[in-house]
């Protein structure tokens, strides 16, 4: 191996100082690389917040650095990749919790396959039961009916060409990550994966991505504010222009998909009143009331 890193763990927080300790310290429990790991942490919290400092103080082997603004996960990645200097990267969530070593079954698969370009892993409930690790891509969501997709991911069967493996957890080759030119900075908050997997696609050298459930990780799930909405449904309350932006990206009918949101956040309503539960029911409306909006401000 060589003397620089081998592996570069890129982690970005938002207001993560509940969830950033257990996250570090499995990974110096489970670190089987030793010195060929690195770790970055990029902090886009806001002023204070307690997360960069609990990470400079309780872990001074990883490489903190605070992020000027919070520019979203894409931003605060990118960030990251050109700080640490791994063959290939990990993008972390805080969030995120390993319960066995992982990082050398990581470099040797990329080294027995010289086309893998990009995987993911199982990713688990606190309680280890498993949890949705992939999904379709954003392109091809709306082809199907609601729920499938999730009940495809439970099941675990991956399709490398209409499904991307979730952004808590994904390794990619640094190399490959350059030439696509990183994280689009224009998705602030959603659809992250789905371009990074399309434009690896479009390459068109035999690169493919691959999802292994066999190698496992806990993921909390919504546990780092600005990071990740905890459900898909709850896009419109935060920012639509992401997702509108990956839609003029790749030519798709943006107004298809508000349909198929508002299909869903209906169905919701139907099944939290059903069982009786009068404030997910509530929010569930104002979701729906909220895709009106956007319908006829897109018309």
């Amino acid at each position: 191996m060589s003397e620089l890193p081998t592996l570069s763990v890129v982690i970005v927080t938002y207001r993560s100082s509940s969830v950033i300790v257990p996250c570090l310290q499995s990974i110096q429990k489970f670190n089987d690389i030793g010195d060929h790991l690195q770790v970055t942490v990029v902090d886009n919290s806001p002023t204070g917040d307690l997360t960069y400092e609990l990470v400079c103080n309780g872990f001074p082997w990883v490489q903190a650095v605070r992020n000027p603004k919070n520019g979203g996960y894409g931003q605060g990645n990118n960030v990251g990749a050109r700080l640490s200097t791994g063959k290939y990267l990990l993008f972390l969530n805080p969030d995120t919790e390993l319960v066995e070593p992982l990082f050398d079954f990581a470099i040797s698969a990329f080294e027995s396959d010289s086309c893998l370009a990009v995987f993911g892993v199982q990713l688990l409930t606190t309680d280890h039961r498993r949890s949705p690790s992939f999904f379709l891509r954003d392109q091809h969501e709306t082809k199907y009916p609601h729920g499938i997709a999730r009940l495809i991911s439970l099941m675990g069967h991956f399709n490398a060409a209409t499904m991307a493996c979730l952004g808590a957890a994904v390794f990619i080759r640094r190399d490959v990550f350059q030439r696509i030119g990183c994280f689009d900075e224009e998705l602030f908050l959603g659809c992250e994966e789905s371009d990074v997997w399309n434009r690896i696609d479009m390459l068109s050298e035999g690169w493919h991505g691959r999802f292994f459930r066999q190698k496992r990780f806990i993921h909390l799930g919504g546990s780092s504010q600005g990071i990740r909405t905890p459900e898909p449904s709850a896009f419109p309350h935060s920012d639509y222009a992401t997702v509108h932006h990956f839609y003029d990206k790749y030519g798709l009918d943006f107004h298809r998909f508000l349909h198929y949101e508002r299909e869903r956040a209906q169905l919701r309503v139907w099944y939290w009143r059903l069982r009786r539960k009068q404030n997910l029911c509530r929010e569930a409306q104002l979701h729906v009331v909220e895709l009106d909006r956007i319908l006829k401000l897109e018309k």
